[in-house]
């Protein structure tokens, strides 16, 4: 009766506090990984997307690096469809993004590096 009684307190500790019984351990916010890519970071390069938007831009090379792979469609339709000039803006708009540490990865983060 009492191991019972014992695993059913710890079930409702647990509830109370979840972050007690986490089996990983637990990063505060500005802790690394072994990696050295922060929590919530992408492993994507900055450099390696803002090159690739300047040399690739208008076909959409730096959408696919960071796995957004609609939107660098979009860029080749845009690209043909209008000789260039909306996906020539959309394109510049992402080179001040990635300068600017805006641009994200298809989960959402931001590029580290």
């Amino acid at each position: 009766m009492t191991a019972r009684f014992s695993i059913i307190h710890q079930m409702l500790d647990a509830q109370k506090n979840p972050k007690q019984y986490v089996d990983e351990p637990c990063l505060e916010p500005g802790e690394t990984l072994i990696t050295g890519v922060p929590m919530g970071a992408s492993t994507k390069s900055k450099k390696t997307a803002f090159f690739l938007c300047l040399f690739l831009g208008l076909i959409g090379g730096h959408c696919l690096y960071v796995g957004r792979k609609w939107k660098a469609a979009i860029f080749i339709i845009l690209t043909i469809a209008t000789t260039g000039i909306l996906s020539g803006i959309w394109c510049l708009w992402h080179l001040i993004a990635i300068l600017r540490g805006r641009f994200t990865d298809a989960t959402g983060h931001p590029l580290v590096r």
